[in-house]
């Protein structure tokens, strides 16, 4: 994940993008990411615990392979790869460690439409996550 990070008092703007390459149960490799632009609200951002509620909205694709062809970007079919729209919404409570450091842990849904593959449907992407968050900077 690469993140770049602008802070006004209680709201965050980034761009964050994700990726990721897995072996399907059926055989083929799963290869894909997604990225976009990161809205996130921080509430009480001085209190020692306080919430946050933020939303991703972006783009992304997706492809597999069989694994035992060699080829990837060279000779990649078009009915093997497609693009899909995404949105992201989180929510999350978050603990000042320190003046410079806070853990934020939470829950999202990512909610993927727009993909085109015969065998990864939009509701193959599209889950449930809950993730551990370390920031650094001034709070």
């Amino acid at each position: 994940m690469k993140t770049i990070a602008v802070i006004l008092v209680s709201f965050v703007f980034s761009v964050q993008l994700y990726a990721q390459e897995q072996t399907l149960i059926s055989g083929p490799i799963e290869s894909g990411g997604y990225g976009g632009l990161l809205m996130e609200y921080i509430g009480n951002p001085n209190k020692l615990v306080h919430y946050s509620i933020s939303a991703l909205i972006g783009a992304g694709g997706v492809g597999y392979r069989d694994p035992n062809d060699n080829y990837w970007m060279d000779s990649f079919p078009n009915d093997h790869a497609s693009a899909f729209f995404v949105l992201e919404p989180s929510a999350g409570a978050e603990l000042n460690v320190s003046e410079f450091f806070s853990l934020n842990a939470g829950v999202s849904y990512r909610l993927v439409r727009g993909s085109d593959l015969p065998y990864i449907s939009d509701d193959d992407l599209s889950n449930f996550s809950v993730y551990l968050m370390f920031k650094f900077g001034k709070f």
